[in-house]
């Protein structure tokens, strides 16, 4: 994750700051979660919020930590919103059909134990006090495998 940030960074000339914040209590190497769970979700923060930035820095904060027997990662940037993204992409690329959420519900359901009922993906626009777009979080609680 930290390669494929840093490489976006010098692809967008340094148009966005990030920074991944990890509890104390998660330890990354004794964690097991499916690959390619939320990337889908720091990628299209950048693709489609930060990159369409004009009046702003972009910023994209990443946030794992421990809730019980779940793995939170919160995805959260300061980007042009989704339905700016959605605009401007139409305009774009009007046969294109984005399956990131989809292809994240059907790795979730491919978690095979009774928790994964609690495995949980949310998506929410965000807006300032003038009700205008300000970017995007997404929330993902998984349930994941303890190594060791």
């Amino acid at each position: 994750m930290e390669n494929y940030l840093s490489l976006q960074q010098l692809r967008m000339n340094n148009g966005f700051e990030y920074h991944i914040y990890m509890d104390e209590a998660v330890n990354p190497h004794a964690i097991e979660i499916p690959p390619m769970l939320f990337q889908p979700f720091i990628e299209n923060a950048i693709d489609h919020g930060l990159n369409h930035l004009t009046d702003r820095k972009g910023e994209l904060n990443i946030h794992i930590k421990l809730l019980d027997d779940l793995l939170q990662v919160v995805v959260r940037d300061n980007g042009v919103g989704r339905g700016k993204a959605a605009e401007i992409n139409g305009s774009l690329r009007r046969n294109h059909q984005s399956l990131g959420s989809k292809i994240t519900d059907e790795r979730l359901n491919l978690l095979s134990n009774d928790k994964r009922k609690r495995s949980q993906l949310t998506i929410r626009d965000l807006f300032n006090d003038q009700e205008q777009a300000c970017g995007t979080k997404v929330e993902l609680k998984i349930v994941f495998d303890r190594i060791g």
